[in-house]
């Protein structure tokens, strides 16, 4: 009833306050006193506090004490409280840890409370890790398990990992294996996407060939995750492919994010050839917005290096830009000012902006 709700709003406001005292005090609790100060934050009634005081408390829990908070926070129901205390353990208590939460089948199975083990792990049980991989159904689970653990792998490791999510499948296999698309194999896409920026050299042609063909009938989210997944670790003789790729994208946005992630990773051989296929594809469409969007992602590459294919790729833009409506037109030239200074000098700019104001009263 109505007095009951404003005497749990006062005890919530009343155990608020409690907790920012304790939160004040806690990085000062002297060793030997921390049991009582964690008893008497478990004594708070109101569940969301006490599990806020739990959370904030646990960077200061003593290396001593730490069995005891490990049992008592295990009957709290909150993955996040023990994510958090397993993220601080004391290393050598790691091991005994993961015991626990391999043997407990109430929390093996969640996702969160297995990220704080993968450094401990990938450094120490390898072996435990391709176990987990090997019991995960395809999934967002094991994508998200993926990207947690993909930046720390050695290349062999990653090669392990691939073998243990594909088993017996050739690279070149791989495009047969993802057809008819399903959608248990667009996250066996995603999960291969995840793996290739930490993937040894001679493994990265064929399976991002396999990618690059795969995306092509997903949808454009999937597609935009996958190609920007990809993007820092191109093979350059797959760079026509790519941009092709990239181009299928339907909206702008998810484009220029692939490419900004593509181009920095380019090396000058490659910054040319780019250009070239820009220039290419922008006479095949009779459209400048490859060219433009080309340079939007360069950003200070583009304006930085000033070549004659740059030169080339700007003149056609503004080839083309001359035949669109006014209203399309001057955004885009504001947008090109400091790549035509660099290609020109400040008198081509000076020059091509003052044509605009001259033929500003007929151009539609």
């Amino acid at each position: 009833d109505w007095s009951s709700d404003v005497c749990s709003s006062d005890l919530i406001s009343h155990e608020v306050r409690r907790l920012q005292i304790f939160e004040a005090l806690a990085p000062y609790v002297p060793e030997e006193f921390f049991p009582q100060f964690f008893m008497a934050i478990l004594a708070i009634l109101n569940q969301g506090v006490r599990i806020r005081g739990l959370t904030m408390l646990i960077p200061y829990i003593p290396e001593s004490f730490f069995p005891q908070a490990w049992e008592t926070l295990q009957t709290i129901q909150g993955i996040k409280v023990l994510s958090d205390l397993v993220a601080h353990a004391p290393r050598s208590f790691l091991p005994r840890l993961w015991e626990e939460v391999r043997t407990k089948a109430h929390i093996a199975m969640h996702m969160q409370l297995i990220f704080p083990f993968i450094p401990y792990l990938v450094q120490k049980k390898f072996a435990e890790v391709l176990e987990v991989i090997e019991e995960l159904p395809y999934g967002s689970g094991l994508v998200e398990l993926l990207e947690v653990l993909a930046p720390l792998l050695t290349p062999g490791q990653c090669v392990e990992v691939l073998a243990t999510l594909f088993p017996a499948q050739e690279e070149e296999q791989l495009i047969e294996a993802f057809m008819p698309v399903t959608w248990e194999k667009i996250w066996q896409i995603r999960a291969l996407a995840v793996l290739v920026p930490s993937l040894p050299d001679e493994h990265l042609t064929g399976i991002v060939s396999a990618l690059l063909q795969s995306v092509r009938v997903l949808n454009v989210e999937d597609q935009s995750w996958v190609i920007t997944k990809l993007a820092s670790r191109i093979p350059e003789e797959l760079l026509k492919e790519t941009l092709e790729t990239i181009w299928l994208l339907t909206l702008r946005q998810y484009r220029v994010q692939a490419l900004k992630i593509l181009l920095p990773a380019l090396s000058q051989d490659g910054w040319t050839e780019a250009l070239e296929l820009v220039k290419a594809r922008m006479h095949a469409t009779g459209d400048a917005s490859c060219g433009l969007e080309l340079l939007d992602a360069a950003g200070a590459r583009a304006q930085l290096s000033p070549s004659a294919p740059l030169y080339s790729v700007v003149y056609e833009i503004l080839r083309f830009l001359s035949e669109r409506e006014r209203r399309d037109t001057l955004p885009a030239l504001a947008f090109l000012v400091p790549i035509v200074r660099v290609c020109g000098g400040e008198e081509t700019v000076i020059e091509g902006f003052s044509a605009s104001l001259e033929v500003g009263r007929w151009w539609p």
